[in-house]
């Protein structure tokens, strides 16, 4: 087994292994958060944190992405530099944080906002300290430390988060626990990966790689936030934020699948399609497809309970004040499969440095979300507005496709492949649960 490979599979495994506890852990906090503090909550934190990662990825010049691209990525030198952009970009973040609080609290008619946005914008700050070895052990795809690392600082959070809750159950919990998983984050990065002090250094060889690389990690971040979080920046406006926080819990869990791929796209594929970019075009896409078909099989056992059983779960794990998440999360799961499609796709064209690809296909996803989901309101109300939200990333597959195509990677016919497999099973088991009385997990729909 090639060394390439065997860092490819421990990758993956400490991937599956991170996310799971994560994502337990998230779950687990959810559930006793929606016990202790009430629906407009959760509202209101879907719009801080929208926006808060809005700065984030409109600032983003992809200095993660250059340390495990670079040939210098191990260099002190370039790494000096990139976490001096990291430090000024943190207090960038804070600063327009603060700048948009009382603007957009006037305008969504939610006047915590203005305390609640400067407030969690200090995360980013802090966080910007952190060391930015940490990304060499993506660079080198040693993802054991970084999965416990990451877990240990959701540990933080989560104590915390639910200490405050019980004794001030109010939205600043949440605050709390987040400032202080960030605080874990940049201690503990340095314990996690001692080495040479850092220094403010601007190094212009190294500064101009890192801003060459990242103009088009720059628009892809752009059109990531405006793509990814338009339905949340138009149904904040458009729905009382009770509901709005009651659908924040639908998509939350609608993202289970494709945060899953998201995380191997990022850890395993990208540094390992890096690695072998120089290959032959055919060689190179046959080790993808190998690959790439065992992961996207994998997400099969995420996505198909959710699709078809959607609804006994919310039923299960919240009470009667998130019943109406039991129809929205069966139709935001309709479209994830694309999602996860397109985000191994992106990864794959990252990996041959050819970032662009990805940030046109954003820019499509939220021209699209735009258009679609404004219109779907007026015509069939929030119902309308989350087909569209669900359906949006089926045209950007196309486009993804095409451009691996050029690029002489051909991976339509896995897609259509494991597609039509994926409509065969879903049918089967939905025609399976009328069969048996169990009803439609789209009743919920229709009742409304």
């Amino acid at each position: 087994m090639s060394s390439i490979k065997k860092l490819a599979i421990q990758g993956a495994i400490w991937t599956f292994l991170g996310y799971g506890m994560g994502q337990f852990l998230r779950l687990l906090n959810n559930l006793l958060l929606t016990r202790i503090l009430a629906p407009e909550v959760f509202g209101l934190m879907a719009l801080v944190t929208t926006f808060r990662i809005g700065l984030e990825l409109f600032t983003d010049i992809g200095i993660i992405q250059n340390v495990i691209q670079s040939k210098r990525g191990d260099d002190p030198d370039f790494l000096d530099t990139a976490w001096t952009i990291q430090v000024l970009r943190g207090f960038l973040i804070w600063f327009c944080v603060c700048l948009i609080s009382v603007p957009l609290a006037n305008f969504y008619g939610e006047p915590q906002l203005w305390q609640l946005l400067p407030a969690t914008g200090i995360t980013n700050l802090i966080t910007s300290f952190q060391t930015v070895r940490v990304y060499t052990l993506n660079r080198h795809i040693q993802l054991g430390k970084v999965t416990i690392f990451q877990f240990l600082e959701q540990v933080v959070s989560i104590v915390v988060m639910l200490a405050v809750a019980l004794i001030y159950p109010s939205v600043w919990a949440i605050v709390v626990g987040t400032i202080a998983g960030s605080i874990y984050k940049a201690v503990f990065s340095y314990v996690l990966c001692p080495g040479p002090r850092h220094k403010f250094s601007l190094e212009p060889e190294a500064r101009k790689e890192i801003t060459d690389f990242g103009r088009w990690i720059f628009l892809t971040s752009i059109f990531i936030f405006l793509g990814d979080q338009a339905d949340r920046l138009i149904l904040g406006k458009l729905i009382p934020i009770e509901v709005f926080g009651v659908y924040s819990i639908a998509v939350n869990l609608a993202l289970l699948p494709v945060q899953v791929v998201q995380q191997l796209g990022f850890k395993v594929i990208f540094p390992v399609v890096s690695k072998q970019a120089d290959l032959p075009r055919d060689e190179l896409t046959q080790k993808i497809v190998k690959q790439r078909r065992i992961l996207l099989v994998g997400v099969y056992l995420i996505l198909i309970p959710f699709m078809c059983f959607g609804d006994y779960i919310i039923d299960f794990l919240y009470d009667e004040r998130y019943q109406q998440a039991g129809w929205m999360l069966p139709v935001l799961m309709l479209g994830r499969w694309f999602a996860m499609v397109n985000e191994t796709s992106g990864s794959c064209l990252l990996g041959i440095g050819k970032p662009s690809y990805t940030a046109k296909s954003r820019g499509m996803s939220f021209f699209l979300s735009l258009v679609g989901i404004n219109v779907g309101f007026a015509l069939f109300g929030i119902a309308g507005a989350i087909f569209v939200v669900s359906l949006t990333n089926l045209p950007i597959a196309f486009y993804l496709s095409y451009a691996l195509f050029r690029e002489k990677i051909n991976l339509v016919r896995q897609d259509i492949v494991l597609t039509l497999l994926l409509i065969v099973i879903v049918i089967a088991v939905l025609f399976s649960r009328s069969a048996l009385g169990f009803g439609s997990p789209f009743s919920g729909l229709i009742a409304s």
